[in-house]
């Protein structure tokens, strides 16, 4: 097989498998921390849900390209731990290559440490808190910088 060939059945299976994924991925978390008497919030949920129907209604999204984490749910694979949030955040990476637009929500607590490597003028790095934040700890601005960086979405 010529290499000329090789290559345009690469790209042509690259552009099946864009249009088959959808070219938009959106990944909302909504965390109301249902299970935390001192923390609980009302509405985060409610955001997320809102997000996506816009993101649909108005923006072209797939319901398939949509994915909610949120804590009022009793099913694991979408609960906002800090597990789900990286590995959520770790498939649009992996397809980000595929994809033409990537929308990324949060609504939930936000808090800051203390600055570890310096970067922040105020001495403090900004975080979100997953619902598993008391056992696994919280999500810097650092990390999600660092995720956001290796994002390549087709221009």
């Amino acid at each position: 097989m010529k290499r000329e060939t090789l290559w345009f059945i690469i790209f042509a299976i690259n552009i099946i498998y864009c249009y088959c994924i959808s070219m938009k991925k959106a990944l909302l978390i909504g965390i109301n921390y249902e299970n935390d008497e001192n923390q609980k919030l009302s509405g985060c949920i409610n955001d997320a849900v809102t997000m996506k129907n816009m993101l649909i209604d108005a923006y072209g999204y797939t319901q398939t390209g949509v994915t909610v984490l949120r804590d009022d749910v009793h099913d694991e694979k979408v609960l906002p731990t800090t597990s789900n949030i990286v590995n959520e955040l770790n498939k649009l990476i992996d397809e980000s290559r595929y994809l033409s637009e990537i929308w990324i929500h949060y609504s939930g607590h936000g808090s800051y440490v203390e600055d570890q490597n310096r970067d922040e003028e105020d001495g403090y790095d900004e975080v979100i808190l997953p619902i598993d934040y008391k056992k696994k700890g919280v999500i810097s601005d650092d990390l999600l910088r660092s995720y956001l960086n290796r994002m390549k979405c087709v221009v």
